[in-house]
């Protein structure tokens, strides 16, 4: 990592950490409509929202950059980018979802994402999911998904989707209830 770099992510971490210490919600460099600049835990953003770590957030459209991942349940929707250095969550990701260490949406994620260590989401993956070690899905996967190691998608006791890939031994792929696309975790065409 680049002297640059670092200097970079450390002015960030240091920046977010500032409205905590001094006891603010967030400073905010916005419009009465929300629109700008963040740094902490504003509610709405649509712009550049810089956080240490989430309390409060709700929406942000444009870019959630925060360091570590919510207190409680992830909660917020983000349209954009969720970046996490070196992770981060949000109730809902519409975009791009990337964190060094993982990703993780209480509902879904519907485009890109990426987890370092893993990705995971409460609901379903609509598009991309790649997870360095692991993804985990709790209903359904529409896309493509890889996991270094190995991919969990739980089962709903009432299977009510089409299989549309297989697996080796025949199941629908790794025990998902509608799963389409293409599978990283070993999943190949039924021989049959």
């Amino acid at each position: 990592m680049t002297l640059r770099l670092r200097t970079t992510l450390a002015f960030l971490c240091t920046l977010s950490a500032i409205p905590e210490i001094i006891g603010a919600q967030s400073l905010d460099l916005l419009t009465p409509n929300h629109v700008g600049v963040s740094i902490g835990d504003s509610r709405r953003v649509t712009g550049l929202r810089i956080n240490f770590r989430d309390r409060r957030m709700e929406e942000v459209n444009g870019v959630n950059i925060t360091v570590w991942q919510p207190y409680r349940e992830n909660r917020g929707i983000v349209n954009g980018l969720a970046l996490g250095v070196p992770m981060t969550g949000a109730q809902r990701i519409t975009g791009i979802g990337a964190g060094i260490f993982g990703v993780a949406a209480n509902e879904s994620i519907h485009g890109l994402g990426i987890g370092g260590i893993g990705i995971g989401a409460g609901q379903d993956i609509e598009g991309i999911g790649i997870g360095g070690i692991g993804m985990g899905v709790g209903r359904d996967i529409h896309g493509i998904g890889i996991g270094g190691i190995g991919m969990g998608i739980r089962r709903r006791p009432l299977a009510t989707g089409r299989c549309r890939a297989r697996s080796t031994r025949g199941r629908c792929g790794a025990g998902a209830d509608i799963w389409s696309g293409i599978a990283g975790n070993g999943l190949r065409r039924d021989p049959r």
